[in-house]
């Protein structure tokens, strides 16, 4: 618990600063980031093809590079690229590589990559991008704290017990109703210290909290079914009484492609409501 206690009080602060700064240490970060989880992945999955590693790696940079560039409008050539490259390698070294070699490549580019790179996307957009980046951990970490004392004070009843057989109903819906809750302390912050200029926006942020709630735990029981399929504990020892990158963002990664998604539905309405 005290080497737990003591990353957190480590890592904290520069979480902290890196998404205040934004810009190039964010793009930086997240590229670190995913590498050390695209080779915590191939290291459960026992993907070992040396050149499919080199590949995922440089096609990360490259994905990193042009968005830092803003060149994005070149990712689909990048993709196609990709696409290519991993099939001619697969044609070519047959039956030396198998299907799920390829899989575990593109899986590692949608799971990883993409998810990680929406949390530049929350921070980079004009929709309260400054605001929006802090609901991603308000959520996640918020859902989790109030799902684990539900649970453990009142949970009776085993959510999937195969997966995860700590979690209990009670525990997800006290996560749920914690999150709203936390959601709504968020937008009255932003409507009396922020850009929020009414109510209904306040009221927004509490079901968007709801239903991250939702998306926060479906990404932790993800990372769980991985695990369990791959037979390992932690997907690494980076970050001491943590685990590795994977175990620590499993939630995160999915809560900030959801709260990019409520961004992009949201500015395309209006900011006003």
């Amino acid at each position: 618990m005290k080497t737990r206690v003591f990353s957190a009080v480590v890592l904290l602060p520069l979480v902290i600063l890196v998404m205040v700064l934004g810009g190039a240490a964010l793009y930086l970060t997240l590229c670190v980031a995913t590498l050390i989880g695209m080779h915590e992945f191939f290291k459960a999955t026992n993907m070992k093809i040396q050149f499919y590693s080199f590949l995922t790696g440089l096609y990360s940079v490259m994905t990193y590079a042009l968005y830092w560039n803003g060149d994005m409008q070149y990712l689909y050539m990048l993709n196609i690229s990709l696409v290519i490259l991993v099939l001619a390698y697969y044609a070519l070294r047959f039956p030396d590589i198998v299907i799920t070699d390829m899989a575990y490549v593109f899986y590692s580019v949608f799971y990883i990559l993409f998810l990680m790179l929406a949390i530049a996307y929350v921070r980079d957009s004009a929709f309260y991008g400054e605001w929006m980046i802090w609901l991603i951990f308000a959520i996640a970490f918020g859902s989790d704290s109030s799902a684990y004392f539900v649970g453990v004070n009142f949970g009776k009843h085993k959510l999937v017990p195969k997966l995860s057989p700590n979690k209990t109903i009670e525990g997800a819906f006290g996560g749920l109703v914690g999150s709203g809750l936390i959601g709504g302390g968020f937008g009255l912050f932003m409507l009396i210290y922020g850009p929020f200029s009414s109510w209904s926006q306040v009221l927004i942020l509490c079901v968007v909290g709801v239903f991250g709630s939702l998306v926060s735990q479906v990404g932790d029981l993800v990372g769980s079914a991985m695990k369990r399929q791959t037979g390992i504990k932690d997907f690494g020892k980076i970050i001491p009484g943590h685990g590795g990158i994977l175990d620590r963002l499993d939630s995160i990664l999915v809560t900030a492609a959801y709260i990019y998604l409520i961004q992009s539905i949201w500015s395309s309405i209006g900011t006003g409501i």
